[in-house]
Parts: C-alpha cells; structure tokens; sequence
C-alpha cells in the first residue's frame, strides 16, 4: 500500500490551484446570464441569484400550477382534479419564464 507523503500532497493541491488559476485566465468563470465574473463555485452571480428564487404564492403540490385555483384542504389544483398525470408530484423550482426560460 503507498502512503501518502505530505509533501506529495501539498505540491499536487499547488499544482492543481495554478491549473485552476491559469484556467480562468482563458475562460473566466462568467454568469451565463448577464456575463459578469461569478464567484468560484457558485453557479450564477448574486445579483441573478435572487431573480432566480422561486417566487412566493401557493403552488399545487401534484402539478406545480399555479394559475388554476387550489384546495387548501389537499393543496392540489383544478387541473389536478380533471386530468390524468403520469407522475405523483412535480417540485416547483421557480416560473419557466425570463431567467429561468434563458437558463
């Protein structure tokens, strides 16, 4: 079995670090939405972050609708009560319209 040597180690995380660096040089980490620098390991900048936060308002706990009305004593909607889904619940991450349709 090798063992690890610390200075192994340290001289691999370095490498990888100057890798990364040198990376964002050629291809800087960018919002895909309003191209301004994003920070490191996060997917969008903040300021398009919190347009992408799913909008308060109650949403139908099978479908994920909206604009159709909702029983608050089973939270599903209308639609729900009419139509035939082939799954069981859809999770509403936020409306598929400006940012999130771009996405």
């Amino acid at each position: 079995m090798f063992l690890e040597n610390p200075l192994v180690e340290t001289i691999r995380n370095g490498i990888k670090d100057i890798g990364s660096r040198l990376l964002d040089l050629i291809c800087p980490p960018v919002c895909p939405f309003c191209n301004t620098l994003k920070p490191d390991n996060e997917p969008v900048c903040p300021e398009c972050a919190v347009k992408l936060a799913t909008p308060a308002g109650e949403y139908c706990r099978r479908c994920g609708g909206r604009r159709y009305k909702i029983f608050r004593e089973t939270m599903d909607c209308e639609r729900c009560r009419t139509t035939k889904f082939f799954f069981d619940r859809a999770i509403v991450l936020g409306e598929y319209e400006k940012e999130i349709r771009k996405l």
